[in-house]
């Protein structure tokens, strides 16, 4: 992925998504995603309302997020889940989280999960210093299309969004 040049980002106001989903308190050293998306995937056939047949991976993180070095130890909450149409939506067993109103920018990211840091590297680290725009305290998410092939896939697409103001 080096010397790659990434697509601008377009530039979105969304409405609320409500989220039926599980999440767990881990960092990327500990990276239990896995595990995560596993059980996850045995519920999703559960979940009633569904708006698409894509799911959702989000990342909660601390309101600090770029001031602070992000290292393989920060802790973050992650999210597995899919968007339905209300929290009345949600089996025992699932949870219910919000993705606030907000403007964001939505990058399409093609490629495996391990080369992932790059592409976050030139979002934070070249994209945002340089737009117009900082980064908006809210959720980091992406959205994983209904033929979403794994992680391992280089093929693999989905589209990054970033909360920005």
């Amino acid at each position: 992925m080096k010397n790659r040049i990434y697509q601008e980002p377009k530039i979105v106001t969304e409405a609320v998504k409500v989220i039926a989903g599980l999440s767990i308190k881990t960092c990327l050293k500990e990276n239990k995603s896995q595990e995560l998306w596993h059980t996850f995937h045995s519920l999703k056939k559960s979940i009633k309302g569904q708006k698409t047949d894509g799911s959702y991976n989000i990342q909660q993180y601390h309101h600090d997020f770029l001031r602070d070095p992000f290292l393989p130890t920060t802790i973050f909450i992650r999210w597995a889940g899919v968007e339905v149409n209300s929290g009345e939506d949600i089996p025992v067993g699932l949870k219910q989280f919000v993705i606030p109103r907000s403007k964001w920018a939505v990058f399409n990211y093609v490629g495996t999960a391990n080369n992932f840091g790059v592409f976050a590297n030139y979002i934070y680290g070249q994209w945002l210093p340089i737009s117009s725009y900082t980064l908006a305290d809210g959720p980091h998410f992406e959205y994983l299309p209904p033929n979403y092939p794994g992680p391992d896939d280089p093929t693999a697409q989905e589209e990054v969004w970033i909360p920005i103001k």
